[in-house]
């Protein structure tokens, strides 16, 4: 929540790069509570539509606005862009966090383990 609201700050402001940062930040924590939701096992049916819907449905929000934030960060007043390899750099970065997490969704919630031992 504390990057959440960093990242409505930094919008107010104005402060576009640095809420590109901040929303990038929140990705890679949402990212982390996503892996840690699908290697557990829900203990009830309720557990499993309330908790995963809500992180999962808040993990694709923040999906969505990190490619909006980017968009619009890319964009000076003038409408002409700036830094485009910044902005692709950290394009790639953001969908490989999300691609890396959907990619161990399967494989956790079908009991196998995600990480194997020697």
């Amino acid at each position: 929540m504390i990057l959440n609201a960093a990242w409505i700050v930094c919008v107010q402001f104005e402060l576009l790069w640095l809420s590109v940062l901040t929303i990038l930040a929140l990705l890679a924590v949402l990212v982390v509570v996503f892996d840690i939701l699908t290697n557990m096992k829900p203990s009830s049916r309720v557990e499993a539509i309330v908790v995963d819907a809500t992180a999962f449905v808040y993990l694709g929000w923040v999906c969505v606005a990190v490619v909006a934030n980017i968009a619009v960060a890319r964009t000076t007043g003038d409408g002409s862009t700036s830094q485009p390899a910044a902005i692709a750099a950290l394009t790639a970065a953001a969908l490989a966090i999300v691609a890396t997490a959907i990619a161990r969704l399967p494989r956790a919630r079908s009991g196998e383990p995600t990480v194997t031992n020697p």
